[in-house]
């Protein structure tokens, strides 16, 4: 019989890397039992009500994959400066990126030039970019995580200052997103309505722009899980003349079927007696978002989310045991998980 480590996994990323797969799974279950066919209200009347007033709708921002950043800013999840401290770590990887490039692109004796000007030129910017992670770091909860993301900064950072280079650069390039993540889903677990201040309530109530972001970043998170795209892909796909698209964002949000590229696709069924698009439309209009999707489709809804960030560097066994870790029951070791994974990872 082959033991393994249950616990291996937390020497390979973040060691409470649990916390934010747990709250996504919590705010997966909410999303899942939503009442008015699966579409987003908000328990709160008078929020409701300013809703149902101005007509608000969700607001997916304008470019695709924009959509956390744009609802950290918007909701005010960030301070100012807090929010920057991202931004200029990720301004100084793409930098630091580019530079690479550049510089691996040259022969030796150019190579060696093109280090010497980023030595004196660009180095110690990006090192201090860099430095404006740790203040969000601080405010991770956990020790051990706290530790950890600094000590990947601080590696990076030491890197690129006596070496010029960095054999970690891919997985840093991941590491402000982690933070981000896992800052914005602590954050709205403390704001869930149990724990919201009257003062939180009050600003909701008063920004039509935090509603409309909030439906938003909800519907996107519903068509990440539904269709693995986010709702500006859709739209972008749609306005070019998709269907598929089309059929798939309005599953989300039935209000898009009052927006202009729809009621112009549908004039121009009406008048080609495209009967099979009417239908079509119909039934993805009736059809919730997210069916139940059970305890696999839960797994696979936290892989397509987190495997990006941090899951994507477990083996087998180590992802095992970190997703029975959140509460999942994924299928069996030593066979059936492995034969799972290997179908994922071909997706």
């Amino acid at each position: 019989m082959v033991l393994y480590d249950q616990d291996s996994w937390k020497k390979k990323i973040d060691p409470a890397f649990d916390k934010p797969v747990k709250i996504y799974l919590k705010c997966l279950n909410i999303v899942e039992r939503l009442p008015n066919e699966g579409q987003v209200t908000f328990n709160d009347e008078s929020i409701e009500l300013v809703r149902k007033k101005h007509n608000l709708k969700a607001d997916y921002g304008t470019e695709s994959g924009t959509e956390m950043i744009q609802f950290v800013e918007n909701v005010g999840l960030f301070s100012e400066q807090e929010l920057k401290g991202y931004l200029n770590a990720i301004d100084a990887l793409d930098k630091y990126r580019k530079h690479s490039k550049w510089i691996n692109n040259a022969g030796i004796i150019t190579r060696f030039l093109k280090k010497l000007f980023f030595r004196y030129t660009m180095r110690d910017d990006i090192a201090s970019q860099m430095d404006s992670l740790i203040p969000l770091i601080e405010i991770l909860p956990e020790e051990e995580s706290r530790q950890y993301y600094a000590n990947k900064v601080n590696v990076f950072v030491n890197d690129i200052c006596t070496r010029h280079s960095s054999p970690s650069q891919d997985e840093m390039e991941l590491i402000p997103h982690c933070i981000l993540i896992r800052i914005v889903l602590a954050k709205i677990d403390e704001v869930s309505e149990e724990k919201a201040t009257k003062e939180e309530i009050k600003h909701v109530r008063e920004s039509t722009i935090v509603i409309s972001k909030t439906l938003g970043f909800i519907n996107s998170i519903m068509s990440q899980l539904s269709h693995q795209k986010d709702m500006r892909a859709l739209l972008d796909n749609m306005e070019k003349g998709d269907d598929d698209s089309l059929l798939k964002a309005i599953t989300i949000d039935k209000s898009l079927l009052s927006s202009e590229p729809v009621a112009k696709r549908v004039s121009q069924a009406l008048a080609a007696g495209d009967d099979r698009f009417q239908r079509k439309l119909l039934n993805r209009h009736k059809k919730r978002p997210l069916k139940r999707v059970g305890q696999h489709g839960q797994m696979h809804a936290v892989l397509d989310f987190f495997w990006n960030i941090e899951l994507y560097k477990l083996n087998d066994e180590e992802l095992y045991y970190f997703l029975e870790y959140c509460g999942l029951i994924p299928p069996s070791l030593p066979y059936a998980f492995p034969k799972c994974m290997g179908r994922y990872r071909k997706k």
